[in-house]
């Protein structure tokens, strides 16, 4: 059976947990634990989306750094270290739309 993970973007400034990406693993019986906790290669990450095409991966847009960095899901509340950039330059990216052509429908993910 595979468990299903949560990633949360940890923006600020003046903490250790500044600029990372926390993943938690999710138990059969619903409760949360903690699984990592990585550098999200950003600065201020914003957005984030899941992507199912091919390899898992977690996209997070950094909203200070101008950049979009994609990192494998290797397990349960586990991304595949380093990440790996791959957009720079952006106009403060906040929000990343993902698409699944199977299914047909859009999400909207992060920002406001």
């Amino acid at each position: 059976m595979r468990q299903s993970s949560v990633f949360v973007s940890n923006r600020g400034v003046g903490s250790p947990y500044t600029n990372t990406i926390t993943g938690f693993r999710v138990e059969p019986h619903g409760t949360v634990e903690f699984a990592q906790l990585a550098p999200s290669l950003t600065r201020f990450p914003r957005g984030m989306a899941l992507s199912d095409a091919g390899t898992p991966q977690l996209l997070v847009a950094g909203q200070s750094s101008s950049n979009l960095v994609a990192f494998d899901i290797q397990g349960a509340g586990q991304l595949m270290l380093p990440g790996r950039e791959v957009a720079a330059g952006l106009a403060t990216p906040t929000t990343i739309v993902s698409y699944s052509p199977a299914r047909g429908t859009a999400e909207r993910r992060g920002g406001r």
